[in-house]
This record gives C-alpha cells, structure tokens and sequence, in this order.
C-alpha cells in the first residue's frame, strides 16, 4: 500500500538541496563567458523563492500538500 507518508517522504521538496543545485548550477556557468543574464535572474528568482518557501513554512523539507490550498 502506498500511504501518505510515503508519498509525502518521496515527493516532498527538500530545499536545501535545491540550494545546492542552484549554486552547482551558477558556479559551473560563472566559468562560462557566453552566460546570459537572463539565466542569471532565473537562478536568483528561484534561489529567493526557494528561501521564502523555506521560512513561510519553517522547514527544510516542505511536503507538495503545503502548495494546494
């Protein structure tokens, strides 16, 4: 049987890990003389929605149920 938590252990988001991706992401292109500035905001957009996600709810690991309301 697939139960809630299970679903809520595999599905939930885990922002610091996103975090993590976002700078991987940035350092590996910062390298890059030909990164748009376009793709420079996007990683803010998300890196800053991500900490506001993160202290909305008061928790690294926010499950998708947080999101429909």
């Amino acid at each position: 049987e697939y139960t809630k938590l299970k679903y809520e252990t595999e599905f939930s988001i885990r922002v610091s890990k996103y975090l993590d991706k976002l700078n991987r992401v940035e350092k590996f292109f910062n390298n890059s003389e030909v990164m748009p500035e376009k793709f420079v905001e996007q990683i803010n957009l998300q890196r800053n929605r991500l900490i506001e996600v993160k202290n909305k709810y008061g928790s690294d690991v926010i499950s998708l149920d947080k999101f429909i309301q």
